[in-house]
């Protein structure tokens, strides 16, 4: 709510497994009973919210377009997002049309296929370990040869996809540009820093969600991509944001689920991380209108009050996204986890242009996100060139005044806190 929250100690946190058979609400109450224990919490399931919509392709046909890569003309969103003026006005700018190499995406997901043609050259690269000592964890950081990213779930330095969520989520931001094969990324020239927080199912715990933030801000990752999410709250992945978001601009999927945030939806809530007002909800955007001009797809879940103190932000495209699967395969997946890592990239190239943390903070490129797009409908649609070359106003609301008529002001006054004739007052 705009208050100056306390840095959080994530070191306080322990994980501990239970046999009881009093059930795990039980357990929670006992622990929370307990001398020294400030907060006691299940290890809360979030889940991919992704889904394939399209037939997956290893040899996608070359189709004319303005992109060399044979998917940029079936990759509609592009244009959606006006990321191609984007590429064109940091050009402009004597900067790198696909962003800069010193950006660096983390995308906490399932992991990613890091061989794949289309994202091999854009992986982030830990120099320590790539230098380091094969078996050894040169940078002290728990995790043994880390090059790539890291994997909070096993533990250990192999963040590579066994799933294909995480993959696709890669590409949409960072695919390679120009090199004859697949598509192109939203932010084709920076990198992306691999973490696999999620199991062989796609389920990801809050526990190893956590992990991975403090792993990417740790690594100095400039944006992080959470194409996942549920209904619960947790703690320590809260907590985790807090300390992230000082560092990089967080994006996270607003959920698939056709339902809106609270207050209109009590019995099932908001869905975090994204519904926090200091997190970039994106809910996912169709290619065209529906008969009654609603841009909003189908399955997104959806903003209810705007300007509360739970948000999605902003839409973005999330139908038929073409990007890379594991295998040098490519597919269209749809989902408000595909519009999310759209936002990443556009997050990725407002840092390219303001490089600079110390002056500007993650909280302005969000707002350089979240409020230059255009509404379509009812909600704002997420516009890359505006991103960079707008700058939005500050959105005032009325909320209350007070009238002091003291006499200390004017002996005349009758300190009634009304404005009366012939008094001189203070208005706040």
């Amino acid at each position: 709510d705009g208050g100056l929250v306390e840095k959080p100690d994530l070191t306080r946190w322990l994980q501990g497994e239970t046999q009881s058979a009093k059930g795990m609400s039980e357990v929670i109450r006992q622990l929370q009973k307990t001398v020294g224990i400030a907060v006691a919490e299940p290890d809360y399931i979030r889940r991919p919210v992704g889904e394939k919509s399209e037939t997956v392709s290893t040899s996608p046909v070359a189709l004319p377009g303005p992109g060399t890569d044979p998917l940029f003309a079936q990759q509609w969103y592009l244009e959606a997002a006006n990321v191609p003026e984007a590429w064109a006005y940091l050009e402009s700018q004597g900067l790198p049309a696909g962003g800069s190499r010193d950006v660096i995406v983390a995308v906490i997901d399932t992991g990613v296929d890091y061989t794949h043609p289309d994202l091999a050259a854009n992986m982030w690269i830990n120099q320590a370990e790539f230098y380091g000592s094969a078996g050894s964890d040169d940078d002290g950081n728990g995790y043994v040869d880390d090059i790539y990213g890291a994997d909070t779930v096993y533990p250990d330095g192999d963040p590579l996809d066994d799933h294909g969520h995480g993959t696709h989520v890669a590409g949409i931001i960072a695919a390679q540009a120009g090199n004859g094969i697949g598509g192109v990324g939203v932010a084709y020239n920076t990198r992306i820093m691999a973490i696999k927080a999620a199991q062989y199912s796609g389920v990801l715990a809050s526990s190893d969600i956590a992990e991975g933030l403090y792993y990417a801000v740790t690594k100095g990752a400039d944006v992080i991509n959470m194409s996942f999410g549920s209904y619960a709250r947790s703690t320590i992945e809260e907590d985790a944001l807090t300390i992230a978001f000082g560092h990089a601009v967080l994006v996270a999927a607003a959920g698939n689920d056709s339902m809106p945030s609270l207050p209109c939806m009590p019995t099932l809530g908001n869905f975090f991380p994204a519904a926090y007002n200091w997190i970039l909800g994106v809910m996912s955007r169709r290619q065209y209108p529906n008969d009654v001009g609603n841009y909003l797809s189908r399955f997104s879940n959806y903003d209810c009050v705007p300007y509360d103190v739970q948000e999605y932000e902003l839409m973005a495209p999330g139908e038929s996204i073409w990007s890379t699967l594991p295998g040098e395969q490519y597919a269209a997946w749809s989902g408000t986890s595909m519009a999310a890592p759209v936002v990443s990239g556009i997050a990725a190239l407002a840092r390219t242009k303001w490089s600079d943390k110390n002056v500007y903070s993650s909280r302005f490129i969000m707002g350089q996100i979240s409020a230059t797009g255009e509404m379509l409908g009812q909600y704002r649609n997420s516009d890359a060139l505006n991103a960079l070359s707008i700058t939005p106003q500050p959105k005032l609301n009325y909320l209350q005044h007070w009238v002091f008529d003291t006499q200390s002001l004017d002996p005349s006054n009758d300190e009634d806190g009304i404005v009366d004739s012939g008094e001189l007052i203070d208005l706040g």
